[in-house]
């Protein structure tokens, strides 16, 4: 069953039938939900807010199963291919590595940009994530590490990432 979630500005996260456009559900988590990504391999909805919040729902039901203050203002959600980690990272420039454990949530902060973070996306081999920061910065990291691979100055702003599978 193919279902799209969005985050609108009246802070309700819905999620719906694309189709029909019947909401299979909808909930309200405090603040702006700015990001939000589907595990590749179950029902379960990642949501980042725009006060730092980020909570795992389960579909269809809208619950909450994990809920975690990260930081500020979450701008990207990126899963790895095998659904068992989750990056984000918002405007403190902090990068997260969450790994799900059972019914709980490590976290790791992997990696400090010089700046906000603006867009993070996991390579389809899940040992790499290349995060945009600030004004035309764009770095590839490491998955386990943090270490840097490579590292670009594009001199604009990237809102969106995407590798090629």
């Amino acid at each position: 069953h193919n279902l799209l979630a969005l985050g609108s500005e009246d802070a309700y996260v819905k999620v719906l039938d694309p189709e029909s456009g019947v909401t299979c559900w909808e909930a309200q988590p405090f603040t702006v939900a700015r990001s939000l990504a589907w595990a590749p391999r179950e029902p379960l909805l990642a949501t980042g807010t725009e006060d730092g919040l980020l909570q795992l729902w389960e579909s269809p039901a809208g619950t909450v199963r994990h809920q975690v203050m990260l930081g500020k203002d979450l701008r990207g959600l990126a899963w790895d291919p095998s659904g068992s980690r989750l990056a984000t990272g918002g405007k403190d420039g902090q990068l997260f590595v969450l790994r799900l454990v059972a019914r709980r949530i490590d976290q790791n902060m992997l990696h400090k940009a010089p700046s906000e973070l603006s867009a993070i996306a996991w390579h389809p081999c899940g040992e790499n994530i290349a995060l945009a920061y600030g004004k035309g910065g764009l770095r590839v990291v490491c998955a386990t590490a943090g270490s840097i691979l490579c590292e670009l100055s594009l001199g604009e702003w990237t809102w969106g990432l995407a590798w090629n599978p």
